[in-house]
């Protein structure tokens, strides 16, 4: 009975105390320098940058600025085959 009184009061503590938590949520735009206020896909990789697809290319954020990588024209074979991304997957390796 101790038990279940003791794993009990751990489900109530770890439930208010959760409720204590505040979160702090950024928002980002162009003004940031982000490249287009649409925004398809993100994902964060294993070294901390946040990705985000928009219609204006692949925009890396390090937490201070945002670096875009778009299409190329004068340089496919180094850039991007589109600006446009829609989906981003993150591999095992990272």
């Amino acid at each position: 009975m101790k038990k279940y009184i003791v794993i009990l009061f751990l489900l109530l503590a770890s439930s208010v105390l959760a409720r204590n938590q505040h979160l702090l949520f950024e928002t980002l735009s162009i003004r940031d320098g982000l490249s287009s206020p649409i925004v398809h896909c993100m994902v964060q990789d294993t070294c901390g940058y946040l990705w985000f697809g928009t219609e204006d290319g692949l925009n890396r954020f390090d937490g201070y600025a945002f670096r875009i990588y778009r299409r190329n024209a004068e340089n496919p074979e180094g850039s991007l085959s589109n600006s446009l991304i829609k989906c981003m997957l993150l591999d095992r390796s990272g």
